[in-house]
């Protein structure tokens, strides 16, 4: 991982290779896909911004999701309206 940023450093050199789909990104790496697309000229600004945005925002649900789940029983979710 690159420090501070939550980004491996096979994934920072396949964006500069502007080859993604040797192997599928996991995680936060996800988003680099779009910013490859942008540096390829493949989508505009405001795509670029609005999905990586989303796939960030995606990804902390998910680890929210988790912990969420882990955190409560079943009958404590169901009494106050929540679905797992």
């Amino acid at each position: 991982m690159v420090s501070g940023y939550g980004v491996n450093l096979w994934a920072m050199q396949t964006i500069w290779n502007w080859n993604i789909d040797r192997k599928p990104l996991e995680g936060k790496d996800r988003a680099l896909k779009p910013i490859s697309e942008f540096l390829k000229g493949n989508c505009h600004l405001e795509l670029l911004l609005n999905s990586y945005g989303f796939l960030l925002l995606e990804e902390k649900y998910k680890r929210l999701r988790e912990i969420y789940c882990r955190e409560y029983t079943e009958e404590a979710k169901e009494l106050v309206g929540l679905e797992n």
